[in-house]
């Protein structure tokens, strides 16, 4: 079998990476000071729906979705 990433699966990659990067790490260690610091850790911090929104604003929403209606229409090799 052939598990070499699509063309279009390594854009997606590349954008993933930067997103990661650009949105995730910096605010990482906050992220979890402020979430420790909640009586109930399971509670969705404000900045998760920010970076949700972001996220879905860049395309890199839903990924496993396979058509491009309601994801990115990436193969399952490529989100793999």
């Amino acid at each position: 079998m052939d598990f070499s990433i699509s063309e279009k699966g390594q854009d997606y990659l590349k954008r993933v990476k930067t997103f990661m990067e650009e949105e995730i790490f910096p605010i990482e260690e906050q992220y979890h000071k402020e979430l420790m610091a909640q009586e109930n850790r399971w509670v969705v911090l404000p900045i998760i729906k920010e970076l949700k929104a972001k996220a879905k604003a860049q395309g890199l929403w839903n990924m496993f979705f396979p058509d491009e209606k309601y994801g990115c229409g990436l193969l399952n090799s490529d989100y793999a």
